[in-house]
C-alpha cells in the first residue's frame, strides 16, 4: 500500500477497483484489507498509508458521486441500504456505467465501515486510523452528507461515551458499547472529536507528515518540518549543546509517565552522545525518528505538549482545534 501511495498510482478505474477490493471477502482464511489494516495491523505506518490511499481513491471518484443532498449524497444513501454482496456483484457491475460502479464502490466502503468496522473497533477499542479515515472522507460533500444521514455523529458519540452514553444512544447502537474493561483502552478521544467536527462541516487542518516515505530505508528520516520542531524542543530542554542524564530525565518526566533511570541509561546507550555521555541533537532527532515510526501517537502527544499544531507550527489552527477538543 505504501508503494502504491508513493507512486500515486490510484485513479479512475483503478480507484474503483481498489475500493471494492478493500471490503471484498478474500480467499478463505484471510480477512478484508480494511479490517486487516484498520483494526488488526500493528504497523502504524501501514495503517496511516492505508487511510491515505483509501481517501485518495474516494477523492478521485468524487465527481461520479455528485454534490451533497439529492444530487449525490441521497443517491449514495440509497445504495448503502443495498446488501454488500449485491453492491460488489461483478455481474451487475459489468453492465453498469462507470459512474454507477464508482458510486457502488463508495457505498460498499461506507456500509462496511459503519456496519462491520466500527463495531469491531468498539469491541477492541483500538484504531485511531478508522476515525482519521472518517474525517478525511468527510471532505467529499456527498460522502459527508451520506454519513451524517446515517447517524454517524450519533454512532461516534455513543462510541466515545461508551457505558456513560444516554439510554437512547445505548438502545440505538448496542453493538458500539465496549466492555467495561475496554473503556479506557487505546483510542485517542481527540481523533473521534475531530471526525465529528469534520462531519459537522468544521474546517479541518490535515495533520502533517512526520517522517519521509522511503521504502528502502530501515531508519526513516524526519521531514524537514518535523526535524525543525523536534530541534526546537531539544534546545528548549537542555542548557547547553547536549542533554545530560538529569536534563533527559526531567524532559521525559514532562512528556511521559513512569520514567526510570534505566530508561534514561538505555536512551543514552542507544543514541549518539558526546564523549562525556550527554545526548546530542542528532541522537535526540534519531530517537524521535524511531518514535515517529513505531509510536506516532506518542510523538504527536509530545509535539502537542510543546505547543505544536497539526501543521507543525506553534499557534497554528490545528493546535487550536486540538485544544478545543
Amino acid at each position: 500500500f505504501r508503494s502504491l501511495l508513493h507512486t500515486a498510482a490510484l485513479g479512475g478505474g483503478a480507484a474503483t477497483w481498489f475500493l471494492r477490493a478493500v471490503v471484498s471477502a478474500p480467499p478463505e482464511g484471510n480477512i478484508p484489507w480494511a479490517m486487516l489494516f484498520l483494526v488488526k495491523s500493528r504497523d502504524p505506518l501501514s495503517r496511516v498509508a492505508f487511510v491515505q490511499l483509501v481517501s485518495h481513491a474516494v477523492a478521485s471518484v468524487a465527481d461520479a458521486l455528485g454534490s451533497a443532498g439529492e444530487d449525490g449524497g441521497d443517491a449514495l444513501l440509497r445504495l448503502v441500504d443495498t446488501p454488500l454482496q449485491e453492491l460488489l456483484d461483478e455481474g451487475l457491475l459489468a453492465a453498469a456505467p462507470a459512474a454507477e460502479v464508482a458510486a457502488r464502490a463508495v457505498a460498499a466502503l461506507v456500509s462496511f465501515m459503519l456496519n462491520v468496522l466500527l463495531p469491531e473497533v468498539s469491541r477492541v477499542h483500538r484504531s485511531d486510523e478508522f476515525f482519521l479515515l472518517v474525517a478525511q472522507l468527510a471532505a467529499v460533500p456527498a460522502v459527508r452528507w451520506c454519513l451524517v444521514e446515517l447517524d454517524t455523529v450519533a454512532r461516534l458519540s455513543c462510541f466515545v461515551l461508551g457505558l456513560r452514553a444516554p439510554d437512547f444512544l445505548r438502545q440505538a447502537f448496542p453493538q458500539l458499547l465496549p466492555s467495561r474493561e475496554m473503556m479506557h483502552a487505546g483510542v485517542d478521544p481527540n481523533v473521534v472529536y475531530e471526525a465529528v467536527a469534520a462531519l459537522l462541516g468544521a474546517p479541518q487542518t490535515r495533520r502533517a507528515t512526520l517522517i519521509e516515505d522511503q521504502l528502502d530505508n530501515d531508519r526513516v528520516p524526519l521531514t524537514a518540518e518535523a526535524r525543525a520542531a523536534f530541534e526546537a524542543i531539544f534546545r528548549e530542554n537542555c542548557a547547553g549543546t547536549a542533554m545530560d542524564a538529569r536534563e533527559l530525565m526531567a524532559y521525559l518526566e514532562r512528556v511521559q509517565s513512569k520514567v526510570t533511570s534505566t530508561v534514561v541509561r538505555s536512551i543514552l546507550q542507544r543514541y549518539d552522545t558526546t564523549r562525556d555521555g550527554r545526548l546530542t541533537l542528532d541522537g535526540f532527532l534519531v530517537m524521535y525518528s524511531d518514535r515517529c515510526h513505531t509510536a506516532p501517537k506518542e510523538a504527536w502527544r509530545h509535539l502537542t505538549l510543546h505547543g505544536f499544531g497539526k501543521d507543525l507550527r506553534r499557534g497554528a489552527p490545528g493546535e487550536a482545534a486540538g485544544a478545543a477538543s
